[in-house]
């Protein structure tokens, strides 16, 4: 498999929003999303994506395939962002096959199989209640 790399790419027409992203090159227009993008919903890890180039920027055409990952995210307070059962539920994540980062040290994104054993929205609610009591 070819090395990932980190490109700037826009999903507007405009090329006003530019993301720096890492991908995995497939082909000379096709790349593995390797991370969440923050502006925009269209695409997420995993996800395989033609892309045009133009000049420094790629412009994102269609998604080529989705991901059979769910991608799930939330905004969390410092205490409940470094805590040992969120440190525990990423383990979990990782466990059964899924994806984690953690942007701007409270922004969570998960990406997680849809055969998993447990509701993610259920366990961050129920972490959160526990640390802002």
């Amino acid at each position: 498999m070819n090395p990932s790399v980190e490109l700037g790419i826009s999903f507007h027409s405009s090329g006003q929003e530019i993301e720096m992203l890492k991908v995995t090159p497939i082909d000379d227009q096709r790349y593995r999303i390797e991370e969440n993008p923050l502006f925009t919903e269209m695409v997420s890890f995993g996800d395989i994506v033609k892309l045009e180039q133009q000049g420094n920027i790629y412009f994102y055409k269609e998604t080529v395939r989705k991901s059979r990952l769910r991608r799930y995210s939330w905004l969390l307070s410092q205490d409940v962002a470094s805590s040992e059962e969120l440190a525990a539920f990423k383990n979990r994540v990782a466990d059964s096959g899924g994806n984690w980062e953690t942007i701007f040290g409270g922004m969570l994104i998960i990406n997680v199989p849809s055969h998993i054993d447990f509701d993610p929205d259920v366990e961050i609610n129920n972490i959160t209640i526990s640390k802002d009591r």
